[in-house]
Order: C-alpha cells, then sequence, then structure tokens
C-alpha cells in the first residue's frame, strides 16, 4: 500500500507541476522538497512514530520537521527537543476533522489524500506552493475537480540561511468556496480556511476569493 501511494504521490508531484529543466530553477528545489515532505507516513510525520521501533520519539520527529518548518509555525515546548506542526500536511475534512485522525482511527493504516501541486510561485526569496488534494486512488497525473477534491492548502515560504522553510500554511476543508447568494460576502464561509499564523500583508491574502480578501483586509486594519 505504502509503495502505491510512493508512486501515485511521485506521478502528482511530477506531472501536475510545470517547471523548467534548468536545475537551477527554485521552482524544481521546492517540487523536491514537496515529494520529500510527503513521502513520509503519516504516523511518523504527524505522529512522531519512530518507523524502526513503533514508538514516538519526540526529538527524531522535532529534527524531520525543522528540515520543512520556520521555528514560529512550530509549536515548540520549552526546555526539550520537542516540536510539532499543528495542522499537519493536509486540509481537513470537510466536517473539520483532521485528515490523519481519520487514515489512522480504530489503528487503520490508510494512506492519504495524494497531492497534486497547481502551481510555485517564487519571487526572490519568497514562495508560494498551492496544492489540491486527490483521493488516494486518484487517477494518475490527473488533476481532481470541484467535487472530487479533497481540499486545499497553500504553502508561504521563505529561503533561510539553511534553506527554504514554510512559514505560514493556508488551508481550505473545502474547494472551492461557496461565494453566491447569502455568502457572497465571505463571512459564512470564512470557517472554512484557516491560516496557521495571523496573515500580514496584501500578499498573504491573494490566494483567497477576492471577497474574502477585503474580509480579511478589514480584519487587518483593525
Amino acid at each position: 500500500m505504502k509503495n502505491f501511494y510512493n508512486m501515485m504521490l511521485a506521478a502528482a508531484l511530477t506531472v501536475v507541476v510545470h517547471v523548467a529543466h534548468a536545475e537551477s530553477n527554485p521552482a524544481i528545489e521546492l517540487s523536491r522538497m514537496m515529494k520529500r515532505m510527503y513521502s513520509y507516513p503519516v504516523r511518523e510525520f504527524e505522529y512522531g512514530e519512530n518507523p524502526s521501533t513503533g514508538r514516538l520519539d519526540a526529538v527524531r520527529n522535532c529534527t524531520m520537521l525543522r528540515a520543512f518548518f520556520d521555528a514560529p509555525i512550530l509549536q515548540q515546548a520549552k526546555g526539550i527537543k520537542k516540536c510539532s506542526f499543528e495542522y499537519s500536511r493536509f486540509a481537513p475534512y470537510e466536517d473539520g476533522t483532521p485528515m490523519e485522525e481519520t487514515v489512522t482511527a480504530d489503528g487503520m493504516n490508510l494512506p492519504p489524500p495524494i497531492p497534486f501541486i497547481q502551481s510555485i510561485k517564487v519571487s526572490g526569496d519568497q514562495a508560494q506552493i498551492d496544492i489540491l488534494f486527490g483521493a488516494a486512488d486518484a487517477p494518475k497525473g490527473k488533476l481532481p475537480n470541484a467535487r472530487d477534491n479533497q481540499g486545499r492548502v497553500v504553502f508561504y515560504l521563505k529561503q533561510l540561511t539553511q534553506g527554504w522553510r514554510i512559514v505560514n500554511k493556508l488551508s481550505f476543508k473545502r474547494w472551492p468556496l461557496k461565494l453566491d447568494g447569502e455568502y457572497s460576502d465571505c463571512r459564512m464561509v470564512s470557517s472554512d480556511y484557516h491560516f496557521a499564523l495571523i496573515p500580514h500583508t496584501a500578499a498573504d491574502l491573494a490566494f483567497l476569493p477576492p471577497a474574502c480578501q477585503k474580509l480579511e483586509q478589514q480584519a487587518l486594519t483593525k
């Protein structure tokens, strides 16, 4: 099952992302980073299990997480080498249940949704990676449509001295957002998306629909 998931993952992250072939292109480096991050099983990445012992290994897990996330986005315990990423790599399900809780419920070890990179945007030392999720058995290389997708995330990254690191995450438990009729001003659907850390600039809001950008900008100015 794990081999099947890794094959699907590699296809999704390779086929959907259209980047130049030059090795110096940061989009290639970022695509590889995402492929590496999503290659870890949920029990290892989200729950910190050591695959060799099956037991929690907080120090090892923290080292792993710090290879992808900048320190401020991690929940870190004081005085010990322990940290966690509260929101996981995936979008929650529509009812708000974290994906990892569902795929591991009752001792199960189900394959998680497949990440499909929609775009990688790089501007200097800043980057954004837009990911849509499909079912674990999604067709090879086929981006899931609005009916079949299992949420969306946008990772915001910054190039630091130690390399690219994720500094924020915007997750949608439902995509696309319903923005017609009484929902058109975004107030009633704002609970369907969530930033890991409070956004501070208009650029942070660029992946939201215009009505939601307006709503969030009003909050930023208060």
